[in-house]
């Protein structure tokens, strides 16, 4: 009997969900579309698999087209909440490029729940874009535990010709951006191993070209709780051929669908102009 209510509890909890990969791509987040552009190659995704939900959007973060991005922003809790890019104005004079700090700001497009987790800023040096990731996953790999994102040299600019500027790496190892807290404080690099059952670690960098977006899928975190002297009493009723009243388990699951996070995420990089 153990076994069966064990197997009717797993079964139960997966109603509605998807067991396959999911692909950060193919929808749209505001104003851009989720799958990469023809100059673009996509990194390997992180999260996004096994038992979970559904995404309820799915797409990619960008800064304007003139701009690199030069961070990002996130929301950490035991999963990833919420992330935002961060851009700046490249500019080159004389074959050196950077941009200003000062010049730096938030993305116009977000994703996830930007009430939820610890804000956690990563921003590269300037002169330095993102150009790689970090990632790992959560929850069987369901969902993205933990982010940062590494910082590549940028050796020049070239604009495509639809006025979207590209930016080629120098050949130099990458620098991982300092993770800090609103205090400027160090963060660390993965969420609470308590809090969460942790899954498989990506590490990515583009090649040759620096990132153009940030490709991600939410959904809400699902809590399934059932109430056992209940549940025990209607194994007990279905079985009792004298009983009359006999309540459904799946009447006393409790689901709670909690606030979006992110699901999963991969990285686009150029080709080249």
């Amino acid at each position: 009997m153990a076994r069966q209510v064990t197997q009717f509890l797993i079964a139960a909890a997966m109603l509605g969900t998807a067991s396959s990969t999911l692909r950060a791509q193919g929808l749209e987040m505001k104003n851009s579309g989720g799958n990469p552009a023809a100059f673009e190659v996509e990194l390997s995704q992180v999260g996004g698999k096994g038992p979970s939900l559904q995404s309820v959007a799915i797409g990619t973060l960008r800064c304007d087209k003139r701009d690199a991005i030069v961070g990002v922003q996130i929301k950490q809790g035991p999963v990833l909440d919420y992330i935002r890019p961060v851009c700046a104005e490249v500019t080159c004079d004389k074959g050196a490029c950077g941009w200003v700090a000062d010049d730096a700001y938030d993305g116009d497009e977000y994703a996830g729940n930007p009430d939820g987790g610890t804000a956690v800023f990563m921003e590269c040096p300037p002169g330095l874009v993102v150009a790689g990731f970090e990632g790992v996953a959560a929850n069987r790999n369901a969902f993205v535990g933990g982010l940062r994102v590494a910082c590549g040299k940028v050796a020049s600019m070239q604009k495509r010709k639809d006025g979207r500027a590209v930016f080629a790496l120098a050949p130099a190892a990458p620098v991982w951006a300092e993770r800090i807290d609103a205090a400027g404080d160090p963060v660390e690099a993965e969420p609470d191993p308590k809090a969460v059952t942790r899954g498989t670690q990506v590490t990515e960098y583009c090649k040759g070209w620096a990132a153009t977006g940030l490709s991600v899928a939410v959904a809400p975190m699902v809590n399934v709780g059932v109430d056992q002297s209940k549940l025990m009493q209607s194994f007990k009723d279905m079985i009792n051929p004298n009983s009359y009243s006999q309540t459904m388990p799946w009447d006393m699951m409790k689901v709670d669908k909690g606030a979006n996070v992110i699901q999963a995420f991969s990285m686009f990089c150029a080709k080249g102009p």
